[in-house]
């Protein structure tokens, strides 16, 4: 199907497919057939085709045929020939070009039917002869309604075509796999049988053409639904009532008239009784002849009325399971069906099911209004599919069981626990949405309520921002009472929600300690751990240094396996704090969780760490992996509703386009990013956008207005009281704007700002922007040997720093400061690195910045060292590791010939150790 600006989705396979047989057009004749089902997304596929051909400048000769069309002699022909030039078919011979105009109803026939032949083989020539000037392509849209003269002609010229530059695109309705005129079998045929769309894909079409993106759950029903079909999935989403309202099994689907006029056929010549054990196993997730044989008024028939279904191709049956052959034929049969009549058969079924949520299922389809005993049984379901791990499910037997709940307390619960789960199901929004739909006063005031309280503020956090989110914790803080747990629980969530405090955000984590003081053997260690790390971390981003035994401790305690809230939020926290100090082995660690998390479809989490990765793969120098995950993850975002986090993933989009160069769309997805930040009060993110909008503006050498954003960010740190971002490029980059902008005296300031954060909480990445911040702000001030003597002492922190693009940053400054104090080979070395960096990375506006300083060196090519053969070969065998007695013994000279030797050597190279003399790279060579 097309998106917006006339491109498809979902069908890059079969696109690159298409493009090869039009580059074969050049020089040869290349075939394409696509088939499939009706709305599948053939057409659109074709379309795009004849635009590509275009676009190459190839001549297109096209007809679209429709079904009153078929009998319609030479109707096809007609549309081909329009585009042919009249002087071409002028000069054909004149029996041909007689029959071809008597053919094309351009003038009578005068001695009775032309001769089809001769019609076939002017088609022939016309085609050869415009295939000699440029490539052709004869493109048919649904073959299937063709008219039988026009096919002949085709299947005639077709068959004489070999080395002619003529591409054949034909797209055909076919269930299977048929080829049209004639060819089957051809050497130069690719035949595609495009699938059904994934649900990505799925999501980007209705959004394309919708306007407004699905949640995820509605698309993983849609695109079950549909069976990936683009034109039915459209239809359904367009029939939605809202978003997210699509019904489970036995329920029907929305449709349009559209879809049912084209299943129709399929199921209007079913007798009652077929149509009835249909109705049966429509209303079943898992139909089977014998739970049909048993539900059924007329058993005794049922198992003919299914043969037949089967001989129409409505339904397939296999070891005694039925499927139907397209899942909205099951819609039909329901949506056909009257309401009483839906009724009676889920009661059938409630009655013969052995699985107590399927049950409970029917039970509740079967009813109306409330009903004690059915609500109770829909609450079991709920709760059976909350442990097997089956949000989605869960939250739909929720609501039904709040459907039939016999009075207001038993409804807000239920809604409460449905809430909860379309969170975690991946339909924030949905669930957002949910928490309006009931009073939470209706919960039984205490712990109860305090309890729903909590777990609706989750939902409301990633929905609507942290304010509203710590305003439920505080009312749910003042229903907890007495009870430890439910305390410390309640502190450490408002710890979670508001960022808005770095500093309150450390005092409910000590809340939550004081809490749980002298009941330690009653508390749960999950709970525990992650009040530790939780504490830890907050006390880091208020720069207050890392507690690293709290953080052992809590990491000791934490179980790997269980999924409560607080193992999982523990266990995250402790793969954050691994994100600013151990970039690799937090990627191990983040892949592996998203791995997890994606096995037990847990949507809402999952992209949670998509988010992370993309960003790790930006430091670590992965771009075209970033890039990948940074899209997936603002899809992921969309689809669950998480609005925090969608400005979270935009922000990596943002980095991996600046880091490539791509500024305007960097500045187009960080601002964004930033709107949306500033609609929920959402700190972290926003100084994230800032952060990545400076380094976009420093970039391109703006730094006035990298300035202001990268001040702004600091500022907004600083109202939050978090006064060490983890992300120590963004005090570097304020550095260096400031430095380029003159401002010594400010610069001097910020940078013993950022060198006390790096003492406060030491670590390889701060320290190695605070060094080469300090470098930047002594060579402003005229110091290049005090600007050397910064870099030289972060040479440990960056020899463990695993992060390229850094390295080379530094690797430039490095060569800045070589250069400004006339060390030419150190400068060259140090900008040869950092430029081997930048290319490999992808980078090429950093490679520019390296070649306009390597362009100042002035050098030449014999220029690279100044070294005598012999200071070489002393050089070489040093940087080798050779001490300097062995040096002596391999070059037959005394250890004092080699001390003098490597004096000059130090001298000419601007090194001064051996270990800087080793990292020369033209001693490599």
């Amino acid at each position: 199907m097309r998106q917006a600006g006339r491109e498809l989705v979902g069908r890059e396979p079969e696109v690159a497919v298409a493009a090869g047989v039009l580059d074969r057009a050049r020089t040869g004749t290349a075939c394409l057939v696509v088939s499939g089902e009706a709305g599948i997304g053939k057409t659109a596929l074709w379309e795009h085709v004849l635009r590509d051909a275009e676009r190459r400048g190839y001549a297109v000769l096209s007809c679209r045929p429709a079904q009153p069309e078929a009998r319609l002699s030479y109707g096809g022909l007609i549309d081909l020939v329009e585009r042919v030039d009249d002087e071409l078919i002028a000069r054909l011979p004149g029996p041909q070009r007689t029959a071809l105009d008597v053919a094309l109803l351009r003038r009578d026939a005068e001695d009775g039917p032309g001769d089809p032949r001769a019609v076939r083989v002017a088609v022939l020539n016309v085609v050869r002869a415009m295939a000699a000037t440029a490539p052709v392509v004869l493109a048919v849209d649904d073959a299937q309604w063709l008219d039988a003269p026009t096919a002949g002609v085709l299947e005639y010229v077709v068959r004489r075509l070999a080395d002619e530059r003529v591409a054949v695109v034909v797209t055909v309705r076919s269930a299977d796999g048929e080829v049209p005129l004639g060819l089957a079998g051809r050497d130069d045929l690719a035949h595609l049988r495009p699938a059904g769309l994934s649900i990505g894909a799925l999501h980007r079409l209705v959004r394309a053409h919708l306007g407004t993106p699905l949640p995820r759950p509605t698309l993983i029903r849609l695109q079950r639904a549909s069976g990936g079909n683009p034109f039915y999935a459209l239809e359904i989403a367009r029939a939605l009532p809202e978003p997210g309202a699509l019904a489970a099994f036995g329920v029907p689907l929305p449709t349009t008239r559209a879809v049912e006029e084209l299943l129709a056929d399929r199921l209007a010549a079913l007798p009652d009784h077929g149509r009835d054990a249909l109705l049966c196993a429509a209303a079943l997730s898992h139909p089977t002849v014998d739970l049909v044989r048993r539900a059924s008024p007329d058993p005794e028939r049922v198992e003919d009325a299914l043969v037949d279904a089967e001989e129409r191709g409505v339904i397939e049956i296999a070891s005694g399971a039925i499927r139907f052959t397209h899942p909205l034929l099951s819609s039909t049969v329901l949506s056909t069906a009257s309401g009483s009549r839906r009724r009676r058969v889920h009661r059938r079924l409630a009655e013969v099911v052995d699985d107590p949520e399927t049950r409970a299922l029917h039970l509740a389809l079967s009813t109306d209004g409330p009903d004690p005993a059915v609500a109770a049984a829909l609450g079991e379901a709920a709760r059976s599919a909350q442990s097997r791990n089956a949000p989605d499910a869960a939250a739909r037997l929720w609501e039904l069981a709040a459907a039939h709940a016999p009075d207001r307390r038993a409804r807000a619960v239920s809604l409460a626990s449905s809430v909860v789960c379309r969170y975690f199901a991946g339909d924030a929004a949905g669930a957002r949405k949910l928490v309006d739909a009931f009073d939470v006063d209706d919960v039984p005031a205490g712990p109860e309520r305090a309890a729903v309280l909590l777990d609706l503020a989750i939902v409301v956090f990633f929905e609507d921002g942290p304010v509203e989110a710590t305003a439920l914790t505080d009312r749910a803080l003042a229903q907890v009472g007495a009870d430890p747990v439910l305390r410390a629980t309640a502190f450490l969530r408002r710890s979670l929600f508001c960022q808005h405090d770095t500093r309150l955000r450390c005092r409910d984590t000590e809340q939550a300690r004081e809490a749980i003081a002298g009941h330690e053997d009653d508390v749960p260690a999950d709970l525990v751990a992650c009040i530790l790390i939780c504490g830890a971390y907050y006390r880091l981003l208020a720069g207050a240094g890392l507690p690293a035994d709290d953080v052992e401790r809590g990491a000791d305690l934490v179980s790997p396996t269980n999924q409560t809230r607080e193992a999982r939020m523990a266990r995250s926290t402790l793969r954050v704090l691994s994100k600013y100090l151990d970039p690799l082995r937090a990627r191990a660690l983040i892949e592996a969780a998203h791995r997890e998390e994606t096995a037990r479809e847990d949507e809402a989490v999952a992209m949670h760490e998509l988010v992370h990765l993309a960003e790790l793969d930006v430091w670590l120098g992965d771009w075209a992996r970033a890039g990948l995950r940074a899209s997936e993850a603002v899809e992921a975002a969309e689809q669950t509703g998480q609005r925090p986090w969608f400005a979270y993933a935009l922000y990596t989009q943002a980095l991996v386009d600046a880091h490539r160069g791509r500024w305007a769309e960097a500045h187009a997805a960080a601002s964004r990013g930033l709107e949306v930040a500033a609609e929920l009060s959402d700190p972290w993110v926003a100084v994230h956008q800032r952060a990545v909008l400076g380094f976009v503006e420093l970039s391109r050498h703006d730094p006035g207005a990298a300035r202001e954003h990268l001040a702004a960010a600091v500022a907004r740190c600083a109202e939050v009281g978090m006064a060490d971002f983890p992300i120590p490029t963004l005090y570097g980059d304020l550095v260096e704007a400031v430095v380029e902008l003159g401002e010594h005296a400010e610069a001097a300031r910020l940078l013993a700002e950022l060198e006390d954060r790096r003492d406060r909480a030491p670590r390889p990445w701060i320290t190695v922007v605070a060094a080469r911040s300090r470098a930047l702000v002594r060579m402003a001030s005229g110091d290049p040997e005090g600007a050397e003597e910064a870099l030289a002492a972060a040479t440990e922190a960056l020899d463990r720093l695993p992060m390229p693009f850094e390295r080379a940053r530094t690797d430039l400054v490095r060569g800045r400061v070589a250069r400004r104090r006339r060390t030419k080979l150190v400068a060259r070395e140090a900008l040869l690195a950092a430029r081997r960096v930048f290319d490999r990375v992808g980078a090429p506006s950093w490679v520019a910045e390296v070649d306009a300083e390597l362009a100042r060196l002035g050098l030449r090519r014999g220029d690279e060292h100044e070294l005598t053969a012999t200071e070489l070969r002393i050089a070489r065998l040093v940087a080798a590791g050779l001490s300097n007695r062995e040096v002596a013994g391999a070059a037959y000279v005394t250890e004092k010939t080699v001390e003098a030797h490597l004096t000059r050597i130090y001298r000419k190279t601007g090194v001064r150790t051996r270990r800087e003399l080793a990292r020369l790279e033209f001693l490599r060579e």
